[in-house]
């Protein structure tokens, strides 16, 4: 018995020692884009207003930093992702 309740605590102990020595910021983000096309001739107001909503989520979307460092990095540009935020 007393070698299950000692082998139990050094396995806590150790286990303890190894996660506090690891570091603690983990960090991820990600944006998820659900719509739809217009697909009739004569739209109506609900899907003008969703099309414009669209449009808006896709100017937040092109701002981000991911975005623009592909951008940059995709056309060859010598400047830094931020410089091309305010565009």
């Amino acid at each position: 018995m007393w070698l299950i309740v000692l082998a139990t605590g050094i396995a806590s102990i150790s286990s303890y020692m190894a996660v506090s020595q690891s570091p603690r910021i983990y960090m991820a983000t990600t944006t998820l884009l659900v719509g739809q096309s217009i697909q009739s001739l004569n739209p109506n107001s609900v899907d003008i207003y969703t099309s414009q909503q669209l449009a808006a989520t896709y100017v937040q979307l092109v701002k981000t930093e991911t975005v623009l460092r592909g951008a940059v990095e995709a056309l060859g540009l010598k400047m830094a992702p931020e410089d091309c935020a305010g565009w």
